[in-house]
């Protein structure tokens, strides 16, 4: 039995990996092999830093300035374009103000 193999698990917020035994069918621990079952940990894609984040950045690659332009485009940026068109309209049944 090979007492030097580890697993081979990225952790979150490290470029090093898990040093847990694996099992014996896999690469990985127990609870590694569950949390890639659930794809919960990927790599991030600029650094290679563990994350759970959605769009497999880290915080410190922009993660949250990421969230918030998908935030604005998905949510405010609708209900905006409806005000601006409303505007419109009240302007040209209302010429006089």
């Amino acid at each position: 039995m090979e007492t030097s193999k580890k697993c081979e698990f990225l952790k979150v917020g490290n470029h090093e990996p898990c040093q847990n035994l694996p099992t014996k069918n896999s690469n990985y621990c127990n609870l590694h092999n569950f949390l890639i079952k659930k794809s919960k940990v990927k790599p991030c894609l600029k650094c290679g830093k563990g994350t759970c984040a959605k769009y497999q950045i880290c915080t410190k690659c922009g993660a949250r300035e990421i969230w918030h332009h998908n935030r604005y485009i998905d949510v405010y940026k609708p209900y905006r374009e409806e005000a601006y068109r409303l505007r419109k309209v009240d302007v040209l049944e209302n010429p006089k103000l």
